[in-house]
């Protein structure tokens, strides 16, 4: 995990460094043809970079700050042919507060097991 985050964390300082240069020269150059184009770059490289530090936040997080937040309630129902229902359960999903990345998923039985009479 070493590798990759010191490889995000570089390649975002580049994107930056570029973004950096990008505005410098519309600023040393206000009047070219190319400002436009220039200023497109730079906001892609920005975004560039802010998604490689989104990226590295998800990758060392550790979710122990609380238990997050429930983000997804999903009911599933599946039906044979004539209409009889097979199954029924309920899906939750908690994403972390920190890193909004899903860190628990658990599935609840609807349909409770049939007693043999």
């Amino acid at each position: 995990m070493k590798q990759i985050e010191r490889n995000l964390l570089t390649s975002s300082i580049i994107a930056l460094d570029d973004a950096k240069y990008m505005i410098e020269l519309i600023n040393e150059q206000p009047e070219s043809k190319l400002v436009e184009g220039r200023k497109e770059t730079a906001t892609k490289k920005i975004a560039i970079a802010q998604t490689f530090l989104n990226v590295l936040k998800m990758i060392t997080c550790n979710h122990s700050k609380g238990k997050g937040d429930t983000t997804g309630i999903t009911w599933h129902q599946v039906f044979n042919d004539n209409g009889k229902k097979l199954q029924s359960f309920k899906e939750i999903t908690k994403r972390c507060d920190n890193c909004n990345q899903v860190f628990y998923r658990k599935r609840y039985n609807l349909m409770r097991k049939k007693k043999n009479v």
